[in-house]
């Protein structure tokens, strides 16, 4: 049975972006972000990243700058330096057995899956044995 795809659908095993992510990214743009240096007003020298930062954090502490650019310039001082806070998530209810295992599965190591699908394949053989043994007694009764 063949499903009939958009023009705009890739197929399936395909990437949508082959080339991934250039490698690096990060470190060229910490490299350009450097690259300058600014001096302050009190003659202070800082890479580009460290005079952003004074200048969220300047935002941040200037009481005649409206609330809402004082929180949002507090909110990415913090968000890089200290990191953005991890939020809980509240689940109750019941969840699908097989949704459960799937959790689990993502959970584990590949190694951790491999033998726990060898496990189970183990289990299976063996229901399906026993089935089997008890098909012929059946038959060996009639």
């Amino acid at each position: 049975m063949s499903e009939e795809r958009k023009p705009w659908h890739f197929k399936p095993g395909q990437s949508g972006n082959p080339g991934g992510r250039q490698k690096g990214v990060e470190a060229r743009a910490r490299e350009i972000a450097n690259s300058r240096s600014y001096v302050a007003d009190d003659g202070q020298t800082y890479t580009g990243t460290e005079a952003m930062l004074h200048v969220l954090i300047d935002i941040a502490v200037d009481k005649e700058e409206k609330s809402r650019e004082r929180i949002a310039a507090a909110n990415s001082v913090l968000d890089r330096t200290d990191g953005k806070p991890k939020q809980a998530v509240d689940v109750t209810g019941t969840m699908d057995p097989q949704a459960v295992a799937l959790v689990e599965a993502l959970r584990m190591t590949p190694h951790e899956r491999r033998s726990h699908l060898a496990r189970m394949e183990a289990e299976e053989r063996e229901v399906l044995g026993s089935g089997d043994s008890q098909d012929s007694t059946h038959a060996d009764a009639d």
